[in-house]
């Protein structure tokens, strides 16, 4: 499983996200692990996310509905530049727990929608797009 989600969290904000997850059929059907990049820029600030995550895909029933909770560990680095004072350049990084939770539209096996709320020790992020999976 993988897929490349691309998405935008204002007008000039362009965030990439690309995941690669392995079902673990050994430990349950619907149980997977999954390794995430992000990385956004934007005129003001850069965000680079790298994150390990334990994921359990809930079915709802017999609709193409699903729900994933998320636990795992990410590194964030954020490089923000105060452009309203005097061009000077925050830069914080660090590692810290973070946990999720996705609703999936499946329409086939290739193309999902999504919306998720992750939340982090920098910040909680509501995001939604399209999975592509190859």
């Amino acid at each position: 499983m993988a897929f490349v989600n691309l998405k935008s969290m204002d007008e000039s904000t362009l965030t990439f996200a690309m995941v690669k997850g392995v079902n673990l059929p050994a430990i349950h059907p619907d149980f997977s692990l999954e390794i995430e990049f992000i990385q956004s820029v934007d005129f003001s600030f850069d965000v680079m996310n790298i994150g390990i995550y334990a994921t359990y895909e809930f079915a709802l029933a017999t609709t193409p509905f699903s729900l994933a909770p998320r636990l795992g560990v990410t590194y964030e680095k954020l490089d923000i530049q105060n452009i309203t004072f005097d061009e000077t350049t925050q830069n914080i990084q660090g590692s810290a727990l973070a946990y999720a939770l996705t609703l999936r539209y499946k329409f086939d096996d290739e193309m999902n929608i999504f919306m998720d709320v992750t939340e982090k020790k920098s910040s909680r992020t509501i995001s939604y797009g399209t999975e592509v999976r190859f």
